[in-house]
């Protein structure tokens, strides 16, 4: 027994290795972006999930991209980004997988997105009121040269 479980694990080891070492570094996918990266509780927005790859003879079909509520949680959605002209992707065969999703969140919250090894996140914020607003717009006549910041 002790033989036939060394013998699983030498050859588990061996493909691990094997499959690290013939990874193509030009298919491992790079810049996943989220836009718009905020959207406001209780509107229907369009997001556009991208992931770009350097164009090679040999181009993956498509990438999975998970929704998890939090960065460590289980995976709550799966989603595919093509690179066919389909489902937001804007221009076919051209290194850039997309997906466009419509989201209708009731509260503020961060969603939490991931492609391999890439990371990224969408903020659902409330709608800031009226006087919020015009706040900002008084802040930015008093003092056009600094950021906005709100006093406490």
């Amino acid at each position: 027994m002790k033989t036939h479980r060394a013998r699983m694990l030498a050859a588990l080891f061996f493909f691990a290795c094997a499959r690290t070492a013939l990874a193509d570094p030009a298919l491992t996918p790079k810049n996943f972006a989220v836009n718009p990266p905020l959207v406001y509780a209780t509107e229907d927005k369009a997001v556009l999930f991208t992931v770009q790859l350097p164009l090679t003879q040999s181009m993956p079909e498509q990438f999975e991209m998970t929704q998890h509520t939090a960065a460590a949680a289980p995976v709550k959605f799966r989603y595919v980004l093509r690179d066919d002209g389909t489902f937001g992707d804007l221009v076919a065969h051209d290194g850039t997988y997309s997906r466009k999703i419509y989201f209708q969140e009731s509260h503020a919250q961060t969603i939490f997105f991931r492609v391999e090894q890439l990371n990224a996140q969408l903020i659902v914020d409330r709608r800031p009121s009226f006087l919020e607003l015009m706040q900002k717009v008084w802040w930015r006549f008093q003092h056009p040269h600094e950021p906005f910041r709100i006093r406490s």
